[in-house]
């Protein structure tokens, strides 16, 4: 059967338009395909370079540091590290089309989590705690988990709480290898981790080197030197920064704490670095610890 010579034009027409629109969606869908493809490879692009950018300003960072240390050299007498030199300041970098800086933060201004197995800095890092607003019986549950034993200080937690737990482990009963590990303690909340990272550390060349850079540290931490730093002591010697040595802290400093120079210091080798970056809305951040007397690097994250 025949059909008509209409129908037969009207078929073809129904056909042509019929592989004509799925040949547009064939198109469409390889132009979309190769737009995808192509953002995707766009933004490895840009991914890649944010990281090296971030990298670059961690090496930027580095060599501000290495740099101080040989100006000190020239003439040790009068070295010191202070936030008035400067590796302290952030600045902003342009390269490649993106931006960079790098944040430095000297861990010696911070009490160091690792000494509390030397006697007195227990009580330290108690008057710490009660200058932050936090409970201070938690430092018996800091101290036990990095002592050797498996003896539960007055306050604290060993091995048998952390048993309990629904997600049991074990305290590590050695040094703190980074910040995170503190998390893991019971009692730190994420709240007191917050409050904690800007005035202690675990990076430390000596585990057990407890010394605090005066030039550096917060007030919290400079109050935690004695039980006699009132607030007038401290403003004076915050505003006499940087000191070149101990004795130009001031007498009234001297007499306050006696144990001065076993607990203070007014040099750093141990530094934090945050290398920050921005390509075409693309950010990458960079956390590493740098020990300049060893030119050592430790990277922490890349975020």
């Amino acid at each position: 059967m025949f059909l008509p010579r209409v129908s037969r034009h009207g078929f073809a027409l129904l056909l042509s338009l019929a592989v004509t629109a799925l040949l547009t969606v064939v198109l469409l869908e390889a132009d979309f395909q190769a737009r995808t493809h192509l953002r995707a490879a766009g933004n490895f692009r840009d991914d890649t370079k944010a990281f090296y950018l971030a990298q670059s300003a961690i090496l930027k960072g580095q060599a501000q540091l290495t740099d101080d240390k040989k100006e000190d050299g020239k003439k040790p007498s009068d070295a010191y590290d202070g936030l008035d030199e400067p590796w302290a300041q952030t600045t902003t970098n342009t390269l490649g089309g993106g931006t960079f800086e790098v944040e430095i933060t000297d861990e010696a201004g911070k009490f160091n989590l690792n000494a509390l197995t030397q006697p007195g800095y227990v009580l330290q890092l108690k008057r710490l705690f009660k200058q932050l607003g936090i409970e201070e019986s938690l430092v018996d549950d800091v101290a036990d988990w990095i002592d050797p034993n498996d003896t539960r200080g007055a306050f604290g937690s060993e091995a048998g709480y952390y048993q309990q737990l629904d997600l049991s482990y074990v305290p590590s009963n050695q040094p703190f290898q980074t910040m995170k590990e503190l998390r893991l303690v019971a009692g730190i909340t994420p709240e007191i981790y917050r409050k904690l990272l800007l005035h202690v550390t675990v990076y430390r060349t000596q585990p057990n080197d407890g010394k605090i850079n005066i030039n550096t540290a917060s007030r919290a931490v400079i109050q935690s030197f004695g039980a006699y730093v009132d607030d007038q002591l401290l403003n004076q010697l915050i505003a006499g920064r940087p000191y070149k040595n101990l004795g130009s802290a001031g007498a009234a400093l001297q007499n306050t704490i006696a144990n001065l120079g076993v607990i203070a210091t007014v040099r750093s080798d141990i530094f934090s670095l945050v290398g920050r970056a921005e390509l075409n809305k693309v950010q990458k951040t960079i956390r590493a610890v740098y020990d300049r007397s060893g030119k050592k690097t430790l990277y922490l994250s890349v975020e």
